[in-house]
């Protein structure tokens, strides 16, 4: 515990220092982005087309402001998908329905709500 009070000490007088730690930016970090980068590149056309949305769908359109890559859009009174699936599972953990499946044709058992507020 005193350890994380030290740090908890140490970030709050940063923060009222101005001062801005950049997290991720050493050397493995970088090496190990690059890396990812390319996976995706490679195998990205293959699962961006992996995205179903089943008939539970409501059109509550909470899936098409949360997703990062604008993979999901409202069409014709349905929800579909732009071959651009970025797999944050964003839409499938916040869609109220589980409606949204993601490379499983299956629906999710839990979805992760984030953490609890303390």
């Amino acid at each position: 515990m005193r350890g994380a009070d030290r740090k908890l000490t140490r970030v709050c007088h940063d923060i009222s220092s101005g001062v801005v730690k950049r997290c991720g930016f050493n050397a493995v970090s970088i090496a190990l982005g690059s890396v990812q980068g390319r996976l995706m590149a490679k195998y990205e056309p293959r699962w961006a087309r992996y995205v179903w949305i089943d008939g539970a769908c409501t059109r509550c359109m909470q899936c098409v402001s949360l997703c990062p890559a604008n993979n999901l859009a409202e069409s014709g009174g349905k929800i579909i998908h732009n071959n651009n699936c970025a797999m944050c599972y964003r839409c499938i953990n916040m869609c109220p329905e589980r409606a949204i499946y993601v490379f499983f044709n299956k629906r999710a058992r839990r979805q992760y709500k984030g953490l609890p507020s303390l």
